[in-house]
């Protein structure tokens, strides 16, 4: 093995000689990564590094302003993917933000600091990401039986 790619979640106490570690933050409203890090050394809390091509990585407070350095917000991207959740405008409504220049901004609901290298590092999560539903998971018409 010369590589591993983990990420998602709060990654510490971890690096290798032997082979890469590239810590990555994604979620699943994202269908992957929208940053990464090359891990190279043990810290408590691992970076998760630097947005992606793109993508735009906003940490706001509450009243949805940026951040100062060393600060902590929730992490808001934008980039290319989905702009809402199937048939759950609830959710949708709370978590992706159309903004006025036409662009969505996806609220992640996990809260993040940004240190002096532009660098986030993450903290807590302030919600689950996965939302349940009452209703059964369908398969979307577009998709292939």
């Amino acid at each position: 093995m010369k590589r591993a790619l983990v990420g998602s979640e709060r990654l510490s106490g971890v690096y290798s000689e032997d082979f890469e570690i590239c810590n990555a933050y994604g979620l699943s409203e994202t269908l992957g990564g929208v940053c990464a890090f090359l891990v190279d050394k043990k810290v408590d809390n691992t970076p998760i590094g630097k947005p992606l091509e793109g993508v735009v990585i906003r940490l706001l407070d509450e009243d949805g302003n940026a951040v100062p350095e060393g600060a902590e917000g929730e992490i808001c991207l934008q980039g290319h993917f989905a702009d809402g959740y199937l048939n759950m405008p609830e959710a949708t409504a709370a978590a992706f933000i159309k903004q006025p220049d036409g662009t969505v901004l996806f609220h992640t609901g996990d809260t993040f600091s940004r240190f002096n290298q532009r660098q986030a590092i993450t903290f807590s999560r302030l919600l689950v990401s996965i939302l349940f539903s009452d209703r059964p998971l369908t398969r979307h018409a577009s998709l292939p039986h």
